[in-house]
């Protein structure tokens, strides 16, 4: 079997067909074959507001699920986003600042939304990083993770101290 049109709207980024499938039930979970992505995974590399909020509005949608690689949609919102950014700045496609600071806001804004669906920030990868030290590593802005420095302050003190360690 392909990939399920679900999976194939949101990886495209075609929020009309992507509510459409979900309007008629299709699995919200399902994933495509080759990766194990789900639509969440793809509509959070690309932090898309709409097509996450969607998304998360499903009863059964698993904001947990993990990937191929281990990795979940938050995993994939806190890094892809940094690439699409430095690529297409690098590529002359974008002009940086106005882009990435819009890209950056609909990052926080998807944060919070799939942080709020029980997103886990401490589950690991199968390289064993979290997506909160997948973002210490990406991004100087703390404010991705709204008031999750407070609640896990001694995992944020850890992730900063490996990367220290790291860049000795």
């Amino acid at each position: 079997p392909g990939v399920p049109r679900i999976v194939a709207s949101a990886s495209m980024g075609l929020q009309t067909a992507l509510q459409s499938f979900i309007d008629r039930g299709e699995d919200v979970n399902a994933t495509a074959p080759s990766t194990g992505m789900t639509a969440l995974h793809y509509a959070s590399s690309r932090a898309d507001v709409e097509m996450v909020k969607a998304l998360l509005q499903s009863k059964i949608v698993s904001v947990n699920q993990q990937d191929a690689h281990g990795q979940t949609a938050l995993h994939l919102l806190v890094v892809a986003p940094f690439g699409s950014i430095r690529g297409n700045i690098a590529m002359g496609r974008l002009r940086g600042e106005d882009m990435q600071g819009k890209m950056i806001e609909r990052m926080k804004i998807c944060t919070e939304m799939l942080l709020k669906k029980g997103a886990d920030p401490l589950l690991k990868d199968d390289d064993g990083w979290t997506s909160l030290r997948h973002h210490a590593e990406f991004s100087d802005d703390s404010s991705t993770f709204p008031g999750f420095e407070d609640k896990h302050a001694e995992a944020i003190v850890q992730v900063s101290n490996s990367r220290t360690q790291n860049q000795r």
